[in-house]
This record gives structure tokens, C-alpha cells and sequence, in this order.
């Protein structure tokens, strides 16, 4: 797991404002076991300290039994729990993030977590994803499946292009992402759009982001995002 924590202070308002805050935003504690070959089973725990009271699914960011049933780590997959979506670009722990905020389209327009059944298959670079899940972000809903799926295809060390989409029965709202990332030497550039659709009415984003590695250890990134929602 991980601890995140920050220092933080602000340019405008009064005096007050402009103290320094230290902060514990995120702690994370993970437990993963591969009680028999091919079988995986894990659980991510985490806690923002200042986000005030604690539900259970909040507690429990990750949880979930994965089989590949040729005992191996690739072929054909069955994973059963919550876990973390595999829509766009941008993840969601810290650790796995090239800046200290979340872009739009990941904010509003992508699902964070997803719970449900899922059916996979990867095999050298190829790598797909079907699933039957609750609606997004939801521990549990009494409504129609949210069905989508995910299709991604390795360019071996350059990166990645892959497309993703999810379809919630209940208010028929359909969404479509695609999202690459190819590295050029220290250059990173990742790219995203995203169109959502609901009761005919069409939004739509994109990001685009490029990271620059100085070391092993130290990089810098600048993002630029749009989403329109207005319609939908």
C-alpha cells in the first residue's frame, strides 16, 4: 500500500488562507494471495483521513477473485468483486499518477470502480475485457446490469491504444473512450476522448498530456482537458 500526504497553501484570500496545511490525504493497505496457480485474490483498504465518516464501500477501494483457468497469468480470465475500471488514461491511486490531480474526464466522465463479473482474455499483446457490472461507482444497484468492455492492444515498449465503452440499461446512457500512451525516449504523450450519450443528447471531452522523465526519479507534466456536459 501507501501513504499520500501534502503540504499545501493558498495565493489569494485573507491571511488565513494563505497558512500552510499539512495533510494525510490517503492511506491504502493492499493484501493480495495466490492461494492455487492461476487464482489471485486480493483487497485494497483505504482511508482519506479527512474525507470525515467511513462507509464500507469507500473502505474497500478493491476486492475481488481473479482465475485464469490456464494457470498461468495469461489466456482466457474470470474475475468476480469490485475493482478498479478499466476506462482511460488516468488511474486511481496516487502512486500510479504522473500529477497530483485528476483530469476531467476521469472526474465526471469515466467510471472510478466497477463491481460486477468480468470476463477477460490476453494473449501477447492483446488484451480484452467484457463484463456485467452495478452502475458506476455503486456497491450495489436494483436496476438493469451496466454492461461494457475494454479492448487494448501493447505496441510493445512504445505504449498502448485501446477502447473502452459501458452501456447502463436503466437510463440507457451509452459511453465510448479511447485513450493511448506511447513514449518517445523521457517523452510520454498520452492522449484521450471520450463521448458520452444519453437520451439522444451527445457529450464529449478530450485530454491530452505529455511527461517528461529527467531521471529515474524526477519528471514533470503538463495536461490540458475539456469536457462539455452541458446537454446531457
Amino acid at each position: 500500500g501507501f501513504i499520500d500526504a501534502s503540504l499545501s497553501t493558498s495565493f489569494t484570500g485573507t491571511d488565513i488562507d494563505k497558512k500552510i496545511t499539512y495533510g494525510v490525504d490517503q492511506v491504502e493497505l493492499d493484501f493480495s494471495s495466490s492461494p492455487a496457480a492461476g487464482l489471485t485474490v486480493r483487497t485494497d483498504l483505504n482511508v482519506f483521513p479527512a474525507g470525515g465518516a467511513i462507509d464500507a464501500d469507500n473502505l474497500i477501494e478493491q476486492a475481488y477473485l481473479e482465475y485464469y483457468f490456464g494457470g498461468g497469468s495469461d489466456g482466457f480470465s474470470l474475475t468476480v468483486g469490485k475493482v478498479n475500471a478499466p476506462v482511460g488514461i488516468e488511474a486511481l491511486d496516487p502512486v500510479d499518477m504522473y500529477q497530483y490531480s485528476s483530469g476531467l474526464l476521469f472526474e465526471h466522465a469515466t467510471p472510478s470502480n466497477l463491481t460486477g463479473v468480468f470476463a477477460g482474455y490476453t494473449s501477447g499483446a492483446i488484451s480484452a475485457k467484457l463484463w456485467m457490472a452495478n452502475d458506476w461507482d455503486k456497491a450495489g444497484s436494483p436496476d438493469l446490469p451496466n454492461f461494457g468492455g475494454r479492448f487494448e492492444y501493447g505496441l510493445e515498449e512504445l505504449g498502448h491504444v485501446a477502447l473502452s465503452t459501458t452501456f447502463e440499461q436503466g437510463s440507457d446512457q451509452l459511453m465510448v473512450d479511447v485513450d493511448s500512451a506511447l513514449k518517445f525516449g523521457d517523452v510520454t504523450v498520452f492522449i484521450e476522448a471520450n463521448m458520452g450519450m444519453l437520451d439522444s443528447e451527445i457529450a464529449i471531452g478530450a485530454l491530452g498530456k505529455v511527461n517528461y522523465a529527467f531521471s529515474d526519479s524526477y519528471s514533470a507534466t503538463a495536461r490540458f482537458d475539456y469536457l462539455d456536459q452541458s446537454k446531457t
